[in-house]
């Protein structure tokens, strides 16, 4: 027997509950970290992947499997995934010379298989509905109070960011600000008075994401005003719940605007500039307001490569992490700008996988990164989307396709940890409490 704090414990009993402390501690606090740590518990994530794995291949030895049937699904669709790749690979004749770039390739694929262990591991923890939402709203609040205090100390940074790049910030305060709006029916049913949490929560969190510039994660806000307007239709007047999101919004623009002459509007204004130029061909692509790094026309010329790589490879793609080497050869047979030459992939998952494993690949990567998810959280309901918390997984699936149009998103192990920790986690709390009435906080 084992004591813990009076309490006696078998060994069996002790392992589990040092597990599902573990657990419930990094999803509390994972929102907040990664706004600040650079690799945010990347350790803690590979052992969270390895008992996971531990619990599934114990459960396949002793027949147990009949729970795991949305997992082996992800599994199996995650794999073929794996096998377009390879074929792409030996289609290239590269099978016995791999290189880094395409090791790293098949490596990132890997990767996104994770959200299977963090869903076993946590079905067995358990994980409790509110440390979801005391979770954004601790991120959402730290984001917006972070980025307005070195704003205002620090004027002349042009673009806030914490641990990361202004990107990830960007996309993450966005991310917590929704999530934590969702869950205003849930702080109301604790105490009327904790509404206002959520609420401050929100506008923190946008104006976090404003002051990081991140164009990216703008993009994503009307869908996810309009999904938490359905969220919100059994419980407020939609009207009432419009007015306050478009409220709120203005509110986040004059803000920013007062902090540091609105770098909503010179954001937004440099990326028309760029587009323009870039079509009349006057865009040299090697400088922006972003302090030196190419932008809106490096992208744009990156795409219109990817685009023609894709056209003449449509079946298997350049081969799995070979799009940089394709790159160069553009560049010096002079069909490229020479400036997109510093860039692994081309600012846009969708690009990157059909330009790497073609458009059979793409359709897997689509599947395995956001359709599954979705079903996955669908099952774990009970088949009732009617939940706030259902709506809130939705948040996170539409954010990323979104985030995914401008950026490498889930090819960055941070945002893929983020992204796959938490959609877990939210789907083990809902079939933690789907016996509940949806629409009552789960």
């Amino acid at each position: 027997m084992i004591k813990v704090l009076g309490k006696e414990y078998t060994k069996d009993q002790a392992n589990d509950l040092v597990k599902k402390y573990f657990v419930w501690f990094l999803v509390a606090i994972y929102p907040t970290s990664v706004l600040f740590i650079k690799h945010s518990f990347s350790l803690a994530m590979l052992v969270m992947m390895i008992c996971g794995s531990v619990i599934l291949f114990r459960d396949r030895k002793e027949g147990n499997l009949s729970d795991h049937a949305c997992e082996i699904l992800f599994f199996k669709v995650g794999l073929a995934g794996l096998a377009v790749s390879t074929l792409s690979l030996v289609a290239g004749g590269r099978l016995l010379e791999i290189s880094t770039s395409e090791l790293e390739y098949f490596d990132k694929q890997l990767r996104f298989l994770f959200f299977v262990p963090f869903l076993i591991l946590m079905k067995r923890t358990g994980i409790p509905e509110k440390i979801i939402w005391w979770g954004a709203v601790a991120a959402a609040l730290s984001s917006g109070i972070y980025a307005l205090a070195l704003k205002i100390i620090s004027p002349e940074i042009f673009r806030v960011s914490g641990g990361g790049n202004p990107i990830s910030f960007g996309c993450f305060s966005v991310i917590s600000a929704f999530v934590s709006l969702n869950g205003l029916i849930y702080f109301k049913k604790i105490r009327n008075s904790l509404f206002l949490l959520p609420v401050t929560a929100f506008f923190l969190g946008l104006t976090g994401s404003a002051l990081s510039g991140s164009r990216g994660a703008w993009l994503a806000i009307p869908v996810l005003s309009v999904i938490t307007l359905i969220n919100f239709k059994k419980f407020i007047k939609p009207v009432h719940a419009f007015v306050a999101l478009v409220s709120v919004l203005v509110a986040v623009f004059i803000i920013s605007r007062s902090v540091d002459g609105s770098i909503i509007h010179n954001r937004l204004s440099e990326t028309g500039s760029a587009v323009k130029k870039y079509f009349y061909g006057l865009d040299d692509l090697n400088t922006s307001a972003d302090g030196g790094f190419i932008s809106i026309g490096g992208r744009l010329e990156m795409y219109r490569v990817a685009l023609d790589m894709i056209e003449h490879h449509p079946l298997l793609g350049v081969g799995p992490g070979r799009y940089h080497g394709k790159i160069l050869e553009y560049i010096e047979a002079g069909k490229a700008d020479k400036a997109i030459g510093i860039y692994q992939y081309p600012h846009n998952d969708y690009l990157t996988v059909a330009t790497c494993n073609g458009i059979p690949g793409l359709v897997i990567f689509v599947l395995t990164a956001y359709l599954l998810p979705l079903y996955i959280l669908y099952v774990y309901s009970g088949k009732d989307p009617s939940k706030p918390l259902f709506w809130v997984g939705v948040i996170f699936i539409a954010g990323y396709m979104i985030f995914s149009v401008s950026n490498s998103t889930l090819f960055k192990n941070i945002r893929l940890h983020y992204y796959y920790l938490l959609l877990a986690a939210i789907s083990v709390a809902l079939r933690s409490g789907r016996s509940e009435k949806g629409g009552e906080g789960n």
